[in-house]
């Protein structure tokens, strides 16, 4: 059984990696070449492009996104190209063909595939956060599996997840703690070239060297500062406003926001405008309904440092004054982060592509990228990809790897890690979005596997 049949049957153990490659090709293909860029990253791009760099999405992010070429497919694609190919190929180190034993390991190593392949082709700061992890624990397997030349080994993989970190710096705590949990996997069966010293060292690392490059690279290229972190601030504050029973917290949540409001009459269109799935709808962003459509955004962006101050030191005031409101609106972020949060996807309509040279070639690769994320849609769809649902499934394999005695209890750390993240997408909450959960839930399944990295 060993080697799934590899002495046994030879032609089953080239189908198997047949299969596995046919899909990797036409994932990177497909998912690649179908791309179109993402609105965030894009603005972000453009920012630095035309010389006119902000922080607000993140310094590092613009940065790395105004170097991707145009050349040869134009930008997103030549960026979807290389995150779906990084994350096929590390994939690939991570779980060699030879390695699957049985027909549901085989299944849950295809259906790992195809979820990571999906999000990793996503046009986001997450797709390439994602790609850029697996890429970087996969070098840190090699150096479990082959000890030769792993000083280098380190240096490469830590410079990597810190590359990737430096899209979510607060995400660290969680990837600490992931390869915190394949160094003590790898160390209880057998020798590896990584001393005790070294992991402590390198995860002290990850934790503290993505925000201090953050911020110094906002220092030296950000001409526009546009102060992110507000849109928390703005967020917790309105449903401290809109929520709060208390007359007197209302009235502070108002005062705090006075700051950045757009007129005196502000007060009485807040809770009109403020909705606890995106921090968006008070200034506008999102699509009017009939009881805003008439109404002018109650606030704005802080501009300047003064702004900021003084929104924060009111969200302060707010916090230090009434913390149990604070902790309901944490509560309240966190049951629509594990319920209602997911990554959504968007199916590819059929229009004309000036850099493909017939209409029909679009249209045919536009059908084949639906009919591939059409899985991920209906899981979506029923809300399957929810953190609640992640964490549940990742329990329930550790549990039974546990009992298995595959692993030892190391193995709960892998839902920690993934509440870890939805804690953070809980204090960081802006939008229903799982972003800040998704790559770690990903990680996770990959984590369950890990048995199969000595193979």
């Amino acid at each position: 059984m060993m080697g799934f049949g590899l002495r046994h049957n030879q032609k089953y153990s080239f189908d198997r990696l047949t299969f596995y490659v046919f899909f990797s090709v036409l994932y990177i293909v497909t998912l690649s070449f179908s791309a179109s860029p993402g609105e965030d990253i894009s603005i972000s791009r453009e920012w630095f492009l035309d010389r006119t760099p902000s922080d607000f999405l993140g310094t590092f992010a613009g940065l790395f996104y105004s170097l991707v070429p145009d050349f040869p497919f134009g930008w997103s694609r030549n960026l979807a190209f290389v995150q779906i190919s990084l994350s096929m190929f590390s994939l690939f180190i991570l779980f060699p063909i030879k390695s699957i034993l049985n027909k549901p390991q085989t299944g849950f190593i295809f259906t790992v595939q195809y979820l990571v392949a999906v999000f990793s082709g996503q046009q986001s700061r997450d797709g390439t956060f994602l790609a850029l992890m697996l890429f970087g624990l996969a070098i840190f397997k090699t150096l479990f599996s082959t000890p030769h030349g792993a000083f280098l080994k380190v240096i490469a993989g830590t410079t990597i997840l810190t590359t990737a970190l430096m899209f979510r710096p607060a995400l660290s705590l969680a990837l600490c703690l992931f390869l915190l949990f394949i160094f003590l996997f790898f160390k209880r069966k057998k020798e590896i070239p990584l001393s005790n010293s070294t992991m402590v060292i390198v995860c002290l690392f990850l934790l503290v060297a993505p925000t201090v490059l953050e911020l110094k690279l906002s220092d030296r290229y950000a001409q526009t500062r546009s102060y992110p972190l507000q849109t928390i601030l703005i967020h917790d504050i309105g449903f401290a406003a809109c929520q709060s029973a208390d007359p007197n917290t209302i009235e502070r949540a108002i005062q705090a926001l006075k700051v950045i409001s757009i007129d005196d009459d502000f007060a009485t269109r807040i809770c009109q405008f403020y909705k606890i799935n995106t921090w968006q709808a008070v200034i506008g962003e999102i699509q009017a309904t009939s009881t805003t459509k008439n109404l002018e955004p109650p606030l704005d962006l802080a501009s300047d440092s003064e702004s900021f101050a003084k929104l924060s030191e009111g969200w302060i005031n707010v916090l230090v004054q009434d913390p149990v409101t604070y902790a309901q609106a944490k509560l309240t972020f966190f049951v629509q982060t594990l319920f209602s949060s997911q990554t959504l996807i968007h199916p590819m309509s059929a229009a004309k592509d000036n850099l493909l040279l017939h209409q029909i070639i679009y249209n045919s690769l536009a059908t084949l990228n639906n009919l591939l994320t059409l899985p991920w849609l209906i899981l979506s769809k029923f809300h399957i990809l929810s953190p609640f649902i992640l964490l549940f499934v990742i329990t329930v394999f550790s549990r039974f790897l546990y009992r298995r005695k595959i692993f030892g209890g190391i193995v709960f750390m892998l839902p920690l890690i993934t509440l870890i993240s939805i804690f953070a997408n809980t204090i960081l909450f802006v939008s229903d979005n799982a972003r800040y959960v998704t790559p770690f839930a990903l990680l996770s399944f990959v984590g369950l596997l890990l048995p199969k990295w000595e193979q």
